[in-house]
């Protein structure tokens, strides 16, 4: 979806090839996070040391390899097109996208490699935390997953966005567990918050969202329960079918809120129900022993809310 061009995240074996480009951002990304808890980073990147060294390599490692894309997709769409022509790809992915732009006021190579990173960590670790999550739910309510199997195979032919049940199930895993557990924002001028707090500029003003999507005060006592039809709500203009209930974005902030809301929520939730679809729409998943252990087994590592020693599953086909 980013580059248009398979990342091989999945190949980290012997028998497959080396991953360097995947290997180079999870390793830039982790040093960047424990930044935040180390005093002397500065230092390190002034020396060119330790650290510092590892993530000046990786950098160049993940520019390099964007910059190659970029002017093999110029070299193929050149051969293919006459001068006057404005050069079209015709790849839907979020590179081509900014490279097809009719003023090419988007087409230099520093703005391209900036966005596709910019895309990348927004969209790698929170879509992967949530497809985990979400498939935990599910498997923990059986009823939910009959539900959405159900849907996934009456609606298989038409468009996903007519999976209703599906969507209110992601929206309720999101609201259990956002992949993104906390959020702020720095204040630019002086405010006033709706409780009266006086919040002054150059402050820090941060929120729970793990803490918010189990609270009882905003989503009732029954919060602890996994029922995608509290997002749900009877039609009687459509024969009694269910209509989602968005929730505004300040009582459910997994996308943040405000003019700082998450550009790319639609592309997430679209990635996630395909996947959902293809997924559970053919196989089912049981919890393997060392998991039945752990009734919730969450780890706050970096800035996502991965799962304690991953979700460890057998797979079984439903054909």
């Amino acid at each position: 979806m980013a580059l248009g061009h398979d990342l091989a995240y999945l190949s980290n074996s012997p028998n497959f090839p080396p991953t360097h480009f995947a290997d180079a951002f999870e390793s830039a990304f982790e040093i960047s996070m424990k930044r935040i808890f180390s005093f002397f980073w500065k230092a390190k990147r002034f020396f060119n040391m330790g650290s510092e060294r590892r993530l000046r390599r990786d950098i160049s490692e993940i520019r390099g390899f964007i910059r190659e894309i970029i002017t093999s997709r110029r070299k193929v769409v050149s051969s293919s097109t006459s001068g006057t022509d404005h050069h079209h790809y015709h790849a839907s992915d979020f590179l081509s996208g900014l490279m097809n732009d009719p003023e090419g006021k988007f087409d230099v190579d520093e703005f391209l490699i900036d966005s596709s990173i910019n895309f990348l960590l927004a969209a790698q670790d929170t879509v992967i935390t949530a497809l985990t999550w979400y498939f935990w739910s599910v498997l923990k309510n059986p009823d939910v997953e009959d539900r959405i199997v159900k849907e996934v195979k009456e609606k298989k032919s038409s468009n996903i966005r007519d999976m209703i049940y599906t969507h209110a199930s992601i929206c309720e895993s999101l609201r259990l567990h956002p992949p993104v557990p906390f959020g702020g924002r720095e204040a630019t001028e002086d405010d006033v918050l709706p409780d009266g707090t006086k919040v002054k500029k150059g402050m820090a003003v941060f929120y729970h969202i793990y803490a918010m999507g189990r609270s009882p005060e905003l989503w009732g006592s029954d919060w602890p329960e996994f029922r995608p039809e509290r997002w749900l709500k009877r039609s009687e203009e459509n024969g009694g079918e269910w209509t989602f209930v968005a929730r505004d974005s300040f009582t459910y902030p997994v996308f943040h809120g405000g003019p700082r809301i998450c550009l790319g929520k639609e592309i997430a939730f679209t990635h996630i129900k395909s996947v959902v679809a293809a997924v559970l729409g053919r196989f089912h998943f049981v919890l393997a022993p060392v998991m039945e252990e752990h009734r919730e087994p969450v780890f706050f590592s970096n800035s996502t809310l991965n799962m304690t020693n991953g979700f460890l599953v057998k797979v079984v086909d439903r054909m």
